[in-house]
């Protein structure tokens, strides 16, 4: 069975989202959909958090690195998931 254009292109948006948000690019996925407004948002809101928890890890001497990792992997795929 084949996927609908419709569905190839949710899924590259997706991946987008999920690979792009590890490597500080979240809100690629939204761009492909053509959510602009959102994509721009979660960009420029993932690039403040990038900095926030880069103070947190360095801050707290690496201690807060046990609630940065998890949130640095866990908010991209929530994102990429949450892709209509």
């Amino acid at each position: 069975m084949s996927q609908t254009p419709s569905n190839n292109n949710k899924t590259v948006a997706v991946l987008a989202e999920i690979f792009g948000g590890w490597f500080g690019f979240l809100g690629i996925g939204h761009f492909i959909m053509g959510n602009t407004g959102l994509g721009i948002g979660l960009l420029i809101g993932w690039w403040i958090a990038i900095i926030v928890m880069l103070g947190i890890a360095l801050g707290t001497l690496g201690g807060g690195l046990l609630c940065v990792v998890p949130l640095w992997f866990l908010v991209p795929v929530v994102s990429g998931f949450s892709i209509r």
